[in-house]
């Protein structure tokens, strides 16, 4: 390779990561919404670590004027976020946080934790998880054979 080849991928790669490839809505409408709001993105960041993207499912626009989120956690809890301007308001569990000011922002991701902690856990399958998932996959066409009659005779009670 020359100096010119060497060079040029440089620059490729330059470009390619100060344009980053500009997605669909349809394609994946989270990274959508993000890179469209990206003020967003940094209070989600800010609100539930880096690794936020693991802990949602759905990202909403419920309202043009102010510009209100509705964020769809893993566990179909729910929370707001309406764009002020310079901030965020977070809506959780009824109560508002105005994420402009430290205190706000603790009490806030307090009450996120708080609504992840609800309903069901994130979806993961570890070595337990298989081994129950495998046991159960056995018992059940036994436990459909046994069910099948009792349809069959509660059908001809009806009759």
């Amino acid at each position: 390779m020359t100096h010119k080849d060497i060079v040029r991928k440089l620059i490729i790669k330059e470009v390619e990561m100060m344009h980053p490839a500009v997605q669909s809505f349809e394609d994946n409408p989270i990274e959508f919404l993000l890179q469209k709001y990206p003020s967003m993105k940094n209070t989600l960041q800010m609100l539930m670590s880096s690794a936020y993207k693991d802990y949602i499912t759905g990202i909403y626009i419920v309202a043009p004027k102010p510009t209100t989120f509705k964020i769809v956690l893993h566990n179909d809890q729910t929370f707001l976020l309406t764009y002020l301007g310079k901030a965020y308001e977070a809506t959780v569990s009824g109560k508002k946080f105005y994420l402009q000011t430290i205190g706000e922002k603790e009490r806030c991701m307090e009450a996120i934790s708080r609504l992840l902690t609800l309903g069901n856990p994130i979806h993961n399958k570890g070595p337990e998880e298989g081994e129950q998932a495998a046991d159960a996959s056995e018992s059940e066409p036994m436990e459909g054979a046994e069910k099948a009659p009792e349809t069959e005779e509660a059908e001809e009670t009806e009759s």
